[in-house]
């Protein structure tokens, strides 16, 4: 059984709503005064216009040790946009997603009030045109609560026909459009659990290790298929696209409290099969 009491004793189940705008503001100057110098925080319209991988850094924050607030922790992304290859990085600041307060209804449309708060990410293509704009558009949603992440696609598709999903066996891909979510739960850059779904609703889920370097996909290897974890997903097609909504219990995963945060980073892809573009 996975040890939580380090992450609840930092305040993940005892968040307290009712925290004013003139106290998050205060939070939220305080949190930039933790920032290097060279960092400017502030809305990033071209965070995905840089050449190479998307890596999101997912801060968990607790913000009791930043100022007097009634919020315990705030879920933040830092931004890292990298080139191919392991060359160095370029850091962005701590990007704030919403803490839903509604329910989610897993049916793969993120239509619920409680989406409203957040704000779409819209990526570009890796492959084959590194860096041009998704040929189609493609809309990555990310929240939280007490007791979930949510990670939700709006995969819109001007060929919805043509969608690839040839398999409903766990753990299987073939040549499938799918939705893709790696999580590196102790910001290590060498170990992660990667979350897939296609458009038929399947899961596959993975451990990885050793910055996946060598080796291959078998049981205890560098890529370990053989793992499993609980995890909800559910998916629908429609005529303008496939849509999916996962939910991951905090439960599911772990991770490491380091001076009162969770650190964590994510990245997400699309493929779109028959364009072999993701």
């Amino acid at each position: 059984m996975i040890d939580l009491s380090p992450f609840w004793t930092t305040g993940m189940s005892s968040i307290r709503p009712g925290a004013g705008r003139a106290a998050l503001i205060e939070a939220h100057k305080t949190y930039k005064s933790y920032l290097p110098p060279y960092v400017e925080p502030g809305p990033f319209p071209d965070l995905f216009t840089d050449r190479g991988c998307v890596a999101w850094k997912l801060w968990m924050t607790n913000i009791d040790r930043l100022c007097s607030v009634l919020m315990r922790f705030i879920l933040m992304f830092v931004v890292l946009l990298g080139t191919v290859g392991g060359a160095s990085a370029q850091t962005h600041p701590p990007l704030a997603i919403p803490r839903v307060a509604g329910p989610v209804t897993l049916d793969g449309m993120s239509t619920e009030t409680a989406w409203d708060s957040v704000t779409p990410w819209i990526p570009v293509q890796y492959e084959p045109n590194n860096g041009m704009p998704a040929t189609e558009r493609t809309e990555f949603l990310v929240a939280y609560d007490d007791e979930y992440v949510y990670l939700a696609l709006r995969a819109f598709d001007s060929d919805p026909d043509g969608l690839r999903a040839n398999t409903l066996y766990r753990d299987r891909l073939s040549g499938d459009d799918h939705f893709e979510i790696l999580l590196d739960t102790f910001n290590d850059d060498e170990t992660a659990l990667l979350f897939t779904t296609t458009p038929a609703g399947i899961r596959k889920d993975a451990a990885i290790s050793n910055d996946a370097s060598g080796g291959g996909i078998s049981s205890g290897g560098w890529i370990n298929g053989d793992f499993n974890t609980y995890w909800d997903v559910a998916t629908t097609i429609d005529p303008e696209g496939w849509f999916a909504e996962i939910r991951v219990p905090i439960s599911s995963l772990r991770f490491q409290n380091k001076d009162g945060a969770v650190v964590m980073g994510i990245a997400l892809q699309r493929k779109v099969a028959r364009k072999t573009e993701r």
